[in-house]
């Protein structure tokens, strides 16, 4: 399990990309979650943060997709398409007909992935 802010980079599998959780802004009680390029450009910082009171995990998958784990958020799943890092939602069980999230604190329409979690991921609330 990942403390509340997790500044160290962890590199993706490839050793193209890394993640590392950060504070949002001057509130160090919320994290977000940042990915960079191996070289340090291309940066990129999630519009939804996390709470330090709750469980937090995180892996890479072997596909270079970053997966969070929330006591909060459940599943949420980041890739990189067309150069530009995307939020996925993640439900254990079949997710082809389900309507997209909206989450109501980014105002932001997040798709279903299909995709199976890394093993490392601890898995948490309904995920399980």
């Amino acid at each position: 399990m990942l403390g509340a802010v997790v500044k160290e980079r962890i590199p993706a599998p490839d050793g193209r990309h890394w993640f590392a959780f950060e504070p949002w802004t001057d509130d160090t009680r919320l994290s977000r979650l940042v990915i960079g390029d191996a070289d340090g450009r291309g940066t990129f910082s999630s519009a939804v943060t996390w709470p330090d009171w709750l469980p937090l995990d995180a892996a890479w998958d072997s596909a270079g997709r970053v997966w969070v784990s929330s006591g909060d958020t459940g599943v949420a799943v980041f890739l990189i398409e067309d150069g530009t890092w995307r939020r996925y939602a993640w439900e254990s069980g079949d997710t082809t007909d389900r309507a997209p999230l909206l989450d109501i604190t980014t105002n932001e329409t997040i798709p279903w992935i299909d995709a199976a979690p890394p093993a490392q991921l601890r898995l948490r609330g309904n995920n399980a």
